[in-house]
């Protein structure tokens, strides 16, 4: 059986296709640390999703999202789900898009 994948491992893979950027909450906003922009998480687009469940401890499950900016920019955000989840953390992974929904330009069928 093939081990997983850390989390550690997983930003150093997506480091390394360009999502450079960490974002962190901040009232209800992602922050980049790297130049201080917010966003709002509801026009980011989600890129990729990893999660991490503890084998032994349900405290250490993780989510990993790959997000991209409406500027272009490509960065990280990693937060805590299930039951070690903070209020912050969940607002923002609810507001972020349905990754399996696609966004559609009603201008283009006008």
């Amino acid at each position: 059986m093939a081990a997983m994948e850390t989390l550690s491992e997983a930003i150093t893979r997506l480091a390394g296709a360009a999502y450079v950027h960490d974002f962190r909450v901040d009232g209800g906003q992602l922050v980049c640390d790297r130049c201080g922009a917010r966003f709002d998480p509801s026009q980011m687009t989600i890129d990729q999703i990893v999660r991490f469940e503890g084998i032994s401890d349900p405290d250490d499950q993780a989510i990993l999202y790959a997000l991209g900016t409406g500027s272009g920019a490509l960065g990280l955000y990693a937060a805590a789900y299930g039951a070690a989840a903070s209020t912050d953390d969940i607002a923002v992974s609810r507001a972020l898009p349905n990754p399996r929904t696609p966004t559609v330009d009603l201008a283009e069928f006008a």
